[in-house]
């Protein structure tokens, strides 16, 4: 039987997937609309808490969060406030979309619909 990787390492493979998408899509990374805003939490890490939501086996997103804040700050030093990470969330949803048939076709695996 195969052994699960480490919460940790998890983390890090799905931060470092959304990251690399983020960056080989420069027309999906750069959606804001002012030049200098630059947030202290990525994209990219709002992404990963939010996705880790199934792989934890957590009801709400909330959870999920609280969860992280808690018990994996450290991978997070920058995490705001859970509305504000709410809110940061919304806009990202397009990108959700496109990270699922990305990681099937890194893996070779077929879409369905």
């Amino acid at each position: 039987m195969e052994s699960l990787p480490n919460l940790e390492t998890t983390m890090l493979t799905v931060y470092l997937f959304v990251s690399d998408y983020l960056d080989a899509h420069p027309s999906v990374r750069d959606w804001r609309r002012s030049n200098n805003h630059v947030p202290a939490l990525t994209d990219a890490e709002i992404l990963t808490v939010a996705l880790m939501q199934g792989y934890l086996g957590c009801a709400t997103l909330k959870q999920t969060y609280r969860f992280l804040a808690a018990n994996h700050r450290s991978a997070f030093p920058k995490l705001c406030s859970y509305p504000r990470f709410v809110a940061r969330l919304h806009p990202l949803r397009e990108m959700v979309g496109r990270l699922v048939p990305a990681a099937l076709a890194q893996h070779k695996m077929p879409a369905r619909v």
